[in-house]
C-alpha cells in the first residue's frame, strides 16, 4: 500500500506590517523630527525682539514751546520765561528766575545776599523799566527799578524782557523793559486746581528755601 504524502498546510501570505519596516523608517522619522525642531527654533529666534540697554524719553512741555513761539513771533528782541521754567527751578523770587536768562545779571543785597536788582546788558538796574500786567511799577527806594525780590515766583505765569524799545509798552527803560504777567482767570478754558505744599504767605516767611515745594500738579 502506497503512502500518500501528507497534505501541506496552505501557506499563509506574509504580512507586510509596520514591524517589518520599522528599522527602515526609524532614521527617517528622526530626521524629520530634527528638521521640524530646527525650523521652530529658527522661527523663535527671528521673532524674539531685541532687548535695549537703555531707553531715553525726551519731552517738550507746552510752556517751553509757548516761550519759544513768543520770542519767534515778536517784532522786538524779547526773552521769555514761562511758568514751566519758573516751576522747575528752586527760585523763590522773580529776581532769581531773571538771573538765569541770557544777558541778565542780578545784584544781590549786602544784608541778606538775596537777589534784588536786575542788570540787563551791563547797565545799572535804574535803567530798567518794570511792568506788572502792562502797568508801570513804582519803587520803594530812590531808584527807578523796583525790588524784584518782592514778587514771589509762584505769582507769575510768564515774564517778558524787552531788550529793544516797543511802542506798545509804557514806562520803558533804556536798558530793558521787564513785563511780569500774573495768572489770570480766563487763561484756562476749564476749571483747574493747583495744590501746593505750603501757602503763599508761609513761603514768604520761610528763612530757608529747603521747604519750598519744587513741583505742582494741575487737576482738571
Amino acid at each position: 500500500m502506497a503512502h500518500l504524502p501528507a497534505a501541506r498546510a496552505p501557506r499563509q501570505p506574509r504580512a507586510r506590517g509596520l514591524h517589518t519596516n520599522l528599522p527602515r523608517l526609524l532614521p527617517i522619522t528622526q530626521a524629520c523630527a530634527l528638521l521640524l525642531l530646527g525650523s521652530q527654533v529658527a522661527q523663535a529666534q527671528e521673532t524674539t525682539p531685541q532687548q535695549l540697554d537703555t531707553v531715553v524719553v525726551t519731552g517738550i512741555r507746552k510752556g517751553v514751546e509757548d516761550a519759544i513761539a513768543t520770542k519767534r513771533n515778536n517784532s522786538s528782541i524779547v526773552e521769555a520765561i514761562s511758568a514751566e521754567d519758573i516751576g522747575k527751578l528752586p527760585d523763590v523770587t522773580v529776581a532769581e528766575s531773571l538771573g538765569r536768562v541770557s544777558g541778565v545779571a542780578v545784584q544781590r543785597s549786602k544784608v541778606n545776599g538775596k537777589a534784588a536788582g536786575v542788570s540787563v546788558r551791563g547797565m545799572a538796574p535804574s535803567f530798567n523799566g518794570a511792568l506788572l500786567n502792562g502797568r508801570e511799577q513804582a519803587s520803594t527806594s530812590d531808584a527807578r527799578s523796583p525790588e524784584f525780590d518782592l514778587f514771589p515766583a509762584e505769582l507769575l505765569s510768564s515774564v517778558l524782557i524787552y531788550k529793544t524799545p516797543d511802542a506798545r509798552l509804557v514806562g520803558q527803560g533804556l536798558a530793558s523793559t521787564i513785563d511780569m504777567r500774573t495768572i489770570r482767570p480766563l487763561d484756562h478754558g476749564k476749571r483747574t486746581l493747583t495744590p501746593a505744599a505750603l501757602p503763599l504767605t508761609l513761603l514768604r516767611c520761610t528763612a530757608t528755601p529747603l521747604t519750598r515745594p519744587r513741583d505742582s500738579a494741575t487737576v482738571k
